[in-house]
Order: C-alpha cells, then structure tokens, then sequence
C-alpha cells in the first residue's frame, strides 16, 4: 500500500509542478483525433512524434516529426521553425509528450496541443499511419 501510495504522489506532484509551465506556454490541451487529422490534412499544425525513431519507424502520424522527447534540446534546429506555429504532440500513451511539452514550453513554443489518446488512441480508430 505504502508502494501504491509514493508511485501515485509522485505523478501528482510531477503534474502539478507541470501545470504553471503550461500556462506560461500557452498550451491549447488535448485536440480531438479527428480534429487533428483535419488539421493536419489542412496543413493548419505540425504533429512532432516524441517517441523513439525506432517507434516512429513502426508507424507515425503522417508528416510527423521524429524528436524523441530526451532529445528535444539537441535536435532543436529540427523544429525550432515551428515555435510561432501550432504543433500536437504525441507519444504512444501520453507520459512522454507530457515531459516534452513542458521542455518546449521551457524553449519557447507559443502553441503546443496534445494528441488526446496519443498513438494507441490513432491506431485504435485505424486513422492513417506512415512507415
């Protein structure tokens, strides 16, 4: 019990130090799947795929973006571009591109939206995916 508890505390008191940085990088939330497939077929946001490069090459967004979220710092030149432009991120579950928004907020990005059910999510409801 004791376990179950420090496991739980431990993501509370990640997702509430996380929380002000979100505010401060004007973080949009969670679009829809099928709101970000419009978007993206629009050419309305870029989607930055922040799982490993040998996930992403099992299968990512189309048009995605490969910066694994512990490697955002050092392939910034990858994206930097997009900082006054509206990007989704997503990972498989949602955990790394929580870590990731925060560390783009850090850098700057101005409009950051997350993939609500992330990859599993797209996969799951069959939309289009790229290898």
């Amino acid at each position: 019990m004791w376990k179950q508890w420090l496991r739980q505390s431990r993501y509370i008191l990640f997702f509430s130090l996380l929380s002000p940085i979100m505010v401060l990088a004007d973080y949009q939330g969670e679009l829809a799947q099928a709101e970000a497939q419009k978007w993206l077929r629009q050419g309305l946001i870029t989607a930055i795929d922040v799982r490993t490069p040998e996930e992403y090459s099992q299968g990512h967004v189309p048009g995605a973006i490969n910066v694994p979220h512990d490697r955002i710092q050092q392939q910034l030149d990858k994206i930097e571009h997009l900082k006054h432009q509206p990007i989704l991120i997503y990972c498989r579950s949602g955990r790394r591109a929580a870590l990731a928004e925060a560390t783009l907020s850090q850098l700057g990005f101005e409009t950051i939206y997350h993939l609500q059910g992330d990859m599993n999510a797209w996969k799951k409801n069959r939309l289009p995916v790229t290898q």
